[in-house]
């Protein structure tokens, strides 16, 4: 399995730049506020026990939302940010389209 990471601080926007850690050479480390991991947490708790019939503690949870962030978070967040990408330069080749003044010669 290849998982896509980030190594490059200046990849991180503005808002994002506080969730990304740029130790040495390790891989972006996409950070979640408390509150949004322990609502993680519970809905994987809840999914566990309503999908598998088995119940799995708050500790295990809490683990695998871990994995899951360093394992997928940053692929997601690279086809995040290249569909941003894709969107603006769609909207810029627009904006040339619709606004452009034809000039007199």
């Amino acid at each position: 399995m290849m998982v896509m990471v980030l190594t490059d601080f200046q990849h991180c926007n503005a808002e994002a730049r506080d969730h990304c850690s740029t130790k040495g050479s390790d891989p972006m480390r996409i950070k979640l506020d408390d509150i949004r991991k322990a609502e993680i947490t519970r809905a994987l708790m809840a999914y566990s026990s309503s999908e598998f019939d088995e119940d799995i503690s708050e500790f295990r949870a809490e683990a695998l939302v871990e994995f899951l962030l360093r394992q997928i978070g940053p692929s997601q967040y690279n086809q995040g940010i290249a569909d941003a990408h894709g969107y603006l330069a769609e909207k810029l080749a627009d904006l040339d389209v619709e606004f452009h003044e034809p000039e007199e010669r």
